[in-house]
């Protein structure tokens, strides 16, 4: 089983949120700006939101903050952190373009195939608006495998791996420019993270 949207069952997306219980200290720092940049009124997308962690640091009372995710058993759980959530596959989001002023996309693609980065990252770009930005993470390395799953232990799950010229290639092809993001602490060394912005005169 190395669908993302079946292996995270109800079990195992507890002892995910259990692990996982809040945004990592690293990224605090570009969740509030990320949430800073967005207009008042504006719309704010987590993609790949998984349990919520990250949706309270990127929520404002002024903004619109949706989370997307595959998974019901990650949704259901992010539930109790939000209400505004969204079940969709990230290659095919049931969205109009250009609807978000602001992207959040960390650790999501880790179980996106190499040959589906392409799809992922233009979906990114179309729900984009010019002159928005988006933070994207994803775990260093190179190529993708079926691993157990560290929480439980016992759930197959395929992870990807990019090297940053890999993620940076991606996100230029759907359009972005894309310019590392300055991250910290050991937790994040293992993660490439990197800021992209939708340019002007951009569709």
């Amino acid at each position: 089983m190395t669908d993302a949207r079946s292996w995270y069952d109800d079990r195992l997306a507890d002892a995910y949120d259990r692990a996982n219980p809040s945004t990592r200290q690293g990224l605090l720092p570009a969740a509030a700006w990320l949430s800073g940049s967005v207009p008042n009124g504006g719309t704010l997308l987590d993609l790949g939101c998984g349990t919520g962690r990250d949706l309270p640091v990127l929520s404002r009372p002024d903004i619109h903050v949706i989370g997307v995710d595959i998974a019901l058993a990650m949704l259901r759980l992010a539930g109790r952190r939000h209400h505004s959530l969204l079940c969709a596959d990230l290659t095919q989001l049931p969205l109009r373009d250009a609807v978000a002023d602001a992207v959040w996309c960390v650790a999501a693609w880790v179980h996106i195939p190499h040959r589906n980065l392409p799809h992922a990252a233009a979906e990114l770009s179309r729900v984009l608006r010019p002159g928005g930005h988006a933070v994207v993470g994803v775990q260093r390395g190179s190529g993708e495998r079926v691993e157990l799953d560290p929480y439980l232990g016992e759930a197959p799950r395929l992870m990807v791996r990019y090297e940053e010229s890999e993620l940076i290639t991606a996100l230029h092809e759907a359009g972005l420019h894309a310019l590392p993001l300055a991250t910290h602490g050991a937790e994040l060394g293992n993660w490439v993270t990197t800021v992209a912005l939708k340019p002007y005169g951009t569709a």
